[in-house]
């Protein structure tokens, strides 16, 4: 019994530039990773509107089992940002996981893969579309005060048994 060897294949260059042909792909493991061109990164910049600064990282696995590829792996990218809570400048770090099935075939398609209707899969607009979505609308530079703040609202501390009787907000509100 002869074993054959999974295909795979490498592209270290710059990943907007990788273009794969969906008909004659290869069953297999593809890998796509290297730095984003500065050209490139800072025309997104533009779409984002964000100053032409930082720099942007791709990782990304594309495991095919014709007509199905699941893309796995991580963009990391850093924009110059201004935090909405200060307006002071900072560098926004993100890394932003990837993990997407895609078919180009209309049959195969369901709620986890999505139909590709293209002849060639574009990583480049792939990875601006994933850069796109994960981008936060609301920077903050100290994220370690970010999901709420702590007010003090002159009530007293709730006990665990005012927890679990529905009537203990209106006993909260008589007491004030």
């Amino acid at each position: 019994m002869v074993h054959s060897t999974p295909y795979r294949a490498a592209f270290r260059k710059q990943p907007e530039q990788v273009m794969i042909d969906l008909k004659t792909l290869k069953n297999g493991q593809y890998l796509v990773e290297g730095a984003l061109s500065q050209a490139w990164f800072y025309t997104l910049c533009g779409e984002l509107g964000v100053a032409p600064k930082g720099a942007g990282n791709v990782r990304v696995t594309l495991d095919v089992t014709q007509p199905v590829m699941h893309i796995t792996g991580e963009v990391k990218t850093t924009f110059e940002r201004e935090c909405v809570r200060t307006l002071e400048k900072f560098d926004d770090s993100q890394t932003t996981p990837i993990d997407e099935h895609l078919t180009w075939q209309k049959d195969r398609a369901d709620e986890e893969t999505f139909f590709y209707d293209e002849a060639t899969f574009d990583v480049g607009e792939f990875i601006r579309q994933q850069i796109v979505l994960g981008f936060d609308l609301h920077p903050v530079k100290d994220r370690s005060h970010r999901g709420g703040v702590v007010v003090s609202d002159g009530f007293d501390p709730v006990t665990q048994a005012d927890k679990e009787n529905p009537f203990a907000v209106l006993k909260q509100l008589k007491k004030s």
